[in-house]
């Protein structure tokens, strides 16, 4: 009986594993824009960003320094936004496979 020499190589090695955390993704607000279509919403929606945004200038109207700061006027829509249209609720996930697809599969 003849044995063959083996053409593995034996190894050893050191490892170092760094595992960096999944970042969460932040879910951002989304307004309800459809109420937007109607007229007295929008009118309301109207006469409540002009009073938020002359409240920031009137603010300002006698600092010469500063300017108009972009945070407060996102800040006024903002708020007017949530106040007026409040959130869209999110749909929950819908399932991969259907019932109708199970049924088919299984032959029923």
């Amino acid at each position: 009986m003849q044995t063959y020499g083996s053409d593995h190589q034996l190894l050893i090695a050191n490892i170092r594993l760094n595992l960096i955390a999944r970042k969460r993704h932040t879910v951002s607000k989304r307004y309800d824009r459809k109420k937007l279509s109607d007229p007295i919403v929008a009118v309301d929606y109207q006469t409540k960003v002009a009073e938020n945004l002359m409240l920031i200038i009137d603010k300002l109207a006698g600092d010469t320094e500063n300017c108009i700061n972009d945070e407060k006027m996102v800040g006024a829509f903002n708020d007017t936004s949530q106040i007026v249209f409040g959130t869209v609720q999110s749909m929950p996930a819908k399932d991969w496979l259907s019932e109708d697809t199970w049924c088919k599969s299984a032959g029923i």
